[in-house]
């Protein structure tokens, strides 16, 4: 009976949960500050340095602009979302990136999983794919890398999700009610994550697929319906969000 309350009770608020899931950090995974400080050093062909700065945090962006007359090159940091760029036509230092002209406008994207990013250059001036590619580089925002966070202690080792760990919050309570605490914890999705989480729901109980039951009462409860829409849903490198409910 007990078993029976809470699958009902988790069941009940699982909308609103996975609508939490699935609410991705909505900003890249480093400050304004060390955008400028990768983008001052930064030497462009025909201009003096960054004419304009903006600070669009709310927004999950970032921008220098670069203006000569009635030239003009900027440099834009915008939060990835789930799945990053549409499309990557080829790879720039292993990244997935795009160039491609519009108008007299010359544009390169780059996709940065790792820091939760895109990088944008685009100018009326410097219009080749090679000019921008250089500028690029010379940011330094492709070698970033994620803070790597920390797991929790109150999760014992052997119920940690394996993969790189992005973020692990920890709030009293739960949607629940029935619960002391939750531990919301975002990865970067992968092979290894996928793996993992197939073996815990072997080793435990994962007979209700979205939920995977420990023997000391800890819950980890699975986005969507299972592992196979999890795969479907969710490619690799975008985040994919967690929730461990405490007894």
């Amino acid at each position: 009976m007990k078993k029976l309350l809470i699958v009902v009770i988790l069941l009940s608020v699982f909308s609103v949960i996975s609508y939490a899931q699935d609410e991705l950090l909505q900003k890249p995974f480093f400050s304004f500050d060390e955008f400028k400080e990768s983008v001052s050093g930064v030497s462009v062909p025909g201009f003096d340095g960054v004419s304009e700065w903006e600070d669009n945090q709310e927004e999950g962006e970032y921008l220098a602009i670069f203006l000569k007359g009635t030239a003009i090159l900027f440099i834009k940091i915008e939060y990835r979302e789930h799945k990053g760029m549409v499309e990557s036509l080829y790879y720039l230092d292993g990244e997935g990136a795009d160039f491609y002209t519009l108008n007299d406008l010359a544009m390169l994207m780059v996709d940065l999983p790792e820091t939760n990013s895109i990088l944008t250059i685009a100018s009326n001036k410097l219009m080749t794919q090679v000019e921008l590619e250089k500028i690029a580089r010379q940011t330094g925002i492709l070698d970033l890398e994620a803070p790597i966070a920390q797991w929790p202690a109150i999760i014992p080792a052997e119920f940690r999700i394996e993969g790189t760990l992005l973020e692990a919050k920890t709030s009293e309570g739960s949607d629940t009610g029935h619960y002391s605490s939750e531990v919301r914890v975002t990865l970067v999705m992968s092979d290894r994550v996928i793996k993992s989480l197939k073996q815990m729901l072997i080793d435990y109980d994962g007979s209700e697929e979205v939920f995977i039951r420990f023997p000391d009462g800890i819950i980890l409860n699975l986005p969507l319906n299972g592992i196979d829409e999890i795969v479907d849903y969710y490619p690799k490198d975008s985040l994919i969000r967690f929730i461990y409910y405490m007894p």
